[in-house]
């Protein structure tokens, strides 16, 4: 008996997970090897890191809105994090998303 076909958002998801599955399991394996040192191995499995790719599938569905701000509060938590760059959270960030949530309000689609 024939399938169905997947959805647009379930085929997009298929190619995702394989492709992030392929990409780790690839950077565990040069990481075993000693291809890759163990502080770009802590930085790949880290938390921050799983915030970021977390944010990437949001954005690969189309829920841009979560999916973007995953990956800036990723990003930003692996920048402070892993390469010691100061970054003034309560002074710059946090306004960041206040005029980042008054250009989505502005800017969003009628539902």
């Amino acid at each position: 008996q024939p399938t169905a076909p997947k959805s647009n958002n379930a085929a997009r998801t298929s190619v995702f997970v394989g492709l992030l599955l392929i990409v780790l399991g690839g950077l565990w394996m040069m990481s075993n090897l000693g291809v890759i040192g163990p502080k770009v191995f802590d930085v790949i499995f880290s938390w921050q890191m799983l915030l970021v790719i977390l944010g990437a599938f949001f954005v690969v569905v189309r829920n841009y809105w979560i999916g973007g701000s995953l990956v800036a509060v990723g990003t930003l938590f692996l920048l402070t994090d892993y390469f010691n760059i100061h970054i003034p959270v309560v002074e710059i960030f946090l306004p960041a998303i206040v005029i980042a949530m008054g250009v989505g309000l502005i800017f969003a689609r009628n539902r």
